[in-house]
């Protein structure tokens, strides 16, 4: 039969759980200070990048994305979106138009669309391209899409509340999921509610990485929006990946919209953008645009 004298060498159970413990105790501190440092705590699985934003992410060309840097997480929008009249020349990354050119402009505006006239409630007008103009405004630190004009499509979208174009304080990989409703109006007769919906609406600061684009390479965030919901008859998806360096705002983003109804019309645009050339309009001083709190615009003559 076993002795069941203690050997001299046993240690005594009670004794064991203790050392267990204070070594748990010591591992889950060294984690806590680790997160403390990087005045963070990271999701693993939503900082990482999709299959479909890698694929995505090839709109842009090669050479583009490098590796991951570290850069603070957003706490002033102005900072990584600067809000003054400036112009952005942006080229195609990749497909058919790949080496042209398009030019993004951010101008201030004293009123924003569906506003009652004579509105003082005014914003920043981007317009993108030829076809597409969007009105920022900033609320509560964030900048926010209420807005948005498709001049191809001759609509005026309104959303309830504004999308979310960057927010503030938010930690990355920290998911900020939303619903907004959608109201669809006819651009020449703005009072005619073409259609309303809703839309999911999910928010991800993926981190920092650096960037090379053809007007430099910069130390940007990745900012990811994710769209699903439907529209009137029609079910949407859109991705909306965009890099956003300090002091210049974004250096390369990428919309990719897909768009379905009843089996019949089925329509997927997607493009990848890089800054080529940012010129902030100085000439204007005295503007909106050139104002150093964009909060508290003057309103232009």
């Amino acid at each position: 039969m076993p002795d069941p004298r203690p050997s001299k060498y046993a240690v005594s159970l009670p004794l064991l759980t203790i050392v267990v413990v204070v070594l748990l105790i010591a591992v889950f501190s060294e984690l806590f200070l680790v997160s403390q440092v990087q005045g963070r705590w990271i999701d693993s699985d939503s900082m990482s990048l999709s299959d479909r934003e890698q694929e995505l992410l090839q709109l842009l060309g090669e050479g583009v994305i490098g590796e991951r840097s570290t850069l603070t997480p957003i706490h002033d929008v102005t900072h990584w979106f600067p809000l003054v009249d400036q112009i952005g020349e942006y080229v195609y990354g990749s497909g058919k138009r790949k080496g042209s050119m398009r030019t993004d402009t951010l101008n201030w505006v004293q009123r924003n669309p569906k506003s009652p006239p004579g509105s003082q409630e005014g914003g920043w007008s981007l317009s993108t391209g030829k076809r597409k103009v969007e009105y920022l405004v900033q609320q509560d630190g964030n900048l926010l899409l209420p807005t948005e004009l498709d001049l191809s499509e001759g609509v005026v979208s309104v959303f309830n509340p504004p999308e979310p174009v960057l927010l503030e304080g938010v930690e990355p990989g920290e998911p900020q999921i939303s619903e907004t409703t959608v109201s669809v109006y006819d651009l020449h007769a703005p009072s005619d509610l073409k259609y309303t919906g809703k839309l999911q609406i999910t928010y991800i600061d993926k981190g920092a990485y650096e960037v090379t684009v053809p007007s430099g390479t910069f130390e940007a965030r990745l900012i990811t929006i994710n769209y699903v919901g439907k529209v009137g008859p029609a079910h949407v998806s859109a991705t909306s990946i965009a890099f956003y360096a300090k002091g210049v705002g974004r250096v390369a983003y990428i919309r990719r919209n897909h768009i379905s109804a009843f089996l019949v019309y089925n329509k997927t645009t997607q493009w990848g953008f890089l800054l080529h050339d940012f010129s902030p309009l100085s000439d204007r001083s005295g503007d909106a645009g050139s104002q150093e709190n964009p909060e508290t615009p003057k309103t232009k003559p």
